[in-house]
């Protein structure tokens, strides 16, 4: 990925007394303004000049039917995707509401190492992802997030059923899985998993408030671990693959309460995603 030095361009808003107030974009991109209280990602498919067909961003997507290799983080963070070969390219899909197709054979790709501990060390964080995975199959990864073992931090996929998708919540490495599942009705869907790990509940949720199952940690703290081993997307590490389509996401993280945050996210992926 050489020569690629993104940050969100145009995206730096302060809403500060006396000016216009920010509209819903404007207030998404300013959560993220403050690196040192807020980690996190955006990923928007629907912009084609955030996607590239080589690893170094220097031939861009322009067409319908293009592979991707790298996919930007538009948020400023740096946690752009890669897809770690060619032959692991989803491919750009044109429309109303563009997404990256992945085929479910070899479709991968993965975090830079720039981003990899955005969720370690945080009271909360949020996952919100746009896909329509209707022919996916069994004990799939549409989303991967691994802890500093091979363990998950925080999943979406599916299990033995391939009509319900399912999330893994893990605190810290060696503590036990919190499952958490929900029907798929077919067509595209918003998911989220809301982890408050210094409150020991986690959440996940389609479309909002069209359905959501929750339960609770082991534990009421911190997670923790300095680092992941990955974030993966489309897989895990190469296992796994996922048919769906990706619409975009957004990944919020922080010591601090992100609740206030999540209506504006919510309301700005479905907006893109068209839902």
């Amino acid at each position: 990925m050489a020569g690629v030095s993104i940050v969100a361009k145009d995206k730096a808003f302060s809403n500060v007394i006396g000016r216009r107030p920010l509209n819903l974009e404007q207030r998404v991109f300013d959560v993220f303004n403050d690196r040192r209280a807020f980690r996190g990602a955006i990923y928007a498919p629907w912009d084609i000049s955030t996607l590239f067909q080589d690893e170094a961003g220097a031939v861009p997507v322009t067409a319908d039917g293009d592979p991707v290799r790298l996919m930007l983080d538009v948020s400023g963070n740096g946690a752009h995707f890669v897809a770690p070969s060619d032959a692991a390219r989803p491919i750009y899909k044109a429309g109303l509401q563009p997404y990256l197709q992945a085929n479910g054979t070899s479709s991968d790709m993965r975090m830079v190492p720039a981003g990899l501990g955005m969720t370690s060390f945080k009271n909360q964080v949020s996952v919100s992802m746009g896909f329509l995975a209707d022919s996916i199959a069994t004990f799939r990864h549409l989303l991967y997030i691994r802890s500093s073992s091979n363990t998950p931090r925080i999943t979406l996929g599916t299990g033995a059923d391939a009509a319900q998708l399912r999330t893994f919540v893990r605190r810290k490495w060696d503590d036990a899985d919190t499952q958490l599942n929900l029907p798929k009705p077919t067509g595209a869907h918003l998911w989220k998993v809301f982890s408050d790990f210094a409150g020991g509940a986690a959440d996940l949720s389609r479309d909002v408030t069209a359905a959501s199952d929750a339960a609770s940690l082991p534990l009421a703290q911190i997670s923790e671990n300095p680092a992941s081993l990955g974030v993966y997307l489309f897989s895990f590490a190469g296992t796994g693959f996922a048919n769906c389509r990706f619409y975009g996401g957004v990944i919020l993280a922080s010591e601090q309460d992100i609740t206030p945050y999540q209506a504006d996210i919510d309301a700005y992926l479905t907006e893109k995603m068209g839902i």
